[in-house]
């Protein structure tokens, strides 16, 4: 019994003469276990399609390029004029498929405020 009278409730180990290191009682077990997932065929790429989006020569798409012509900043705006010139240029294909898309995204740009965006349309 320990001085005082109380009782001990956890006995410290003692080390034994000649025997390994005792382990710390306070430590945390950090072994993990691992395994990878093997995926036979990606869901957005199930339709046989091209697995690259097509991009601007600024890897931009052409989603990116439509969200940008509505940015504040005119200078994005005319970044974005001249990416999607590059874009439909490089790809005339994408002009028949989103046709209508481009044209409301670009039609507002004919009485920007700012001059260099009219004159990069």
């Amino acid at each position: 019994m320990p001085k005082g009278g109380k009782t001990a409730d956890f006995k410290k180990r003692k080390q034994k003469l000649g025997k390994k290191k005792l382990a710390p009682t306070s430590t945390t077990a950090t072994q993990f276990k691992t395994r990878s997932v093997v995926l036979l065929e990606q869901a957005q790429f199930a339709d046989g399609r091209d697995t690259q989006p097509t991009t601007s020569r600024g890897s931009h798409t052409l989603p990116e390029l439509l969200a940008q012509l509505r940015h504040y900043s005119p200078d994005v705006r005319r970044d974005a004029l001249l990416g999607l010139n590059d874009l439909l240029h490089d790809h005339p294909s994408l002009l028949h498929t989103h046709a209508a898309e481009v044209l409301s995204g670009a039609a507002p740009l004919v009485s920007d405020t700012a001059a260099r965006v009219r004159r990069a349309l």
